[in-house]
């Protein structure tokens, strides 16, 4: 075959008339363009089926979960047996507990009374003075009165000299012009105006 006669069946042909070789830098640009994003989507296409290919045909071991494996029938009913005899224990001792406590009652003897008694330590709460607010305070001659508002009393406690309050744990020792004085668990205090 003749390479004119080739040539002139590809200029008859419509495919390749409709071709023409870029001219202009535009033309060139664009083609470029073209060239570029065909070459892109050709390689994601191939990218796309080679991995489609290798997921389908790889041998390699997916991490399965293990599922948790149930006790074996045998050990279910041994643990169902253990438990059913603490089971029937603790009602024995539950409905027998009764005739327990009569039969000792009975007898004299008293199952708690062999139980050794708890060890109490013995401590001592730290006393603290109530507080005393003076309302008023009178004083004449050698005596005065006062009226207290004295803690865990009853308030508006009129006193004199020598009265007790607090159980016997706090007295009053001396009422001057400028306050109260007093004694908490043999301790002196002083309130003053």
């Amino acid at each position: 075959m003749d390479l004119s006669l080739i040539k002139t069946k590809l200029n008859r042909s419509k495919f390749f008339s409709s071709i023409r070789i870029p001219v202009s830098p535009e033309e060139k640009k664009e083609l470029l363009h073209f060239l570029l994003l065909f070459l892109l989507f050709s390689a994601a296409a191939v990218t796309s089926v080679g991995n489609f290919w290798w997921l389908n045909t790889s041998k390699d071991e997916v991490n399965i979960r293990q599922m948790p494996q149930m006790p074996a029938g045998s050990e279910i009913n041994a643990r169902l047996s253990a438990f059913a005899r603490k089971y029937d224990v603790f009602m024995k001792y539950r409905n027998d507990s009764r005739q327990l406590v009569e039969l000792a009652e009975a007898v004299g003897r008293y199952p708690v009374a062999l139980l050794p008694k708890p060890v109490a330590q013995e401590f001592a709460v730290p006393e603290f003075a109530p507080q005393v607010r003076i309302k008023a305070l009178v004083v004449m001659g050698n005596g005065g009165v006062a009226t207290l508002d004295i803690e865990n009393e009853a308030p508006g406690l009129i006193v004199r000299e020598g009265t007790t309050f607090g159980g016997g744990k706090g007295k009053i020792t001396a009422i001057d012009p400028k306050g109260v004085s007093w004694t908490w668990a043999n301790k002196k205090y002083r309130t003053d105006l």
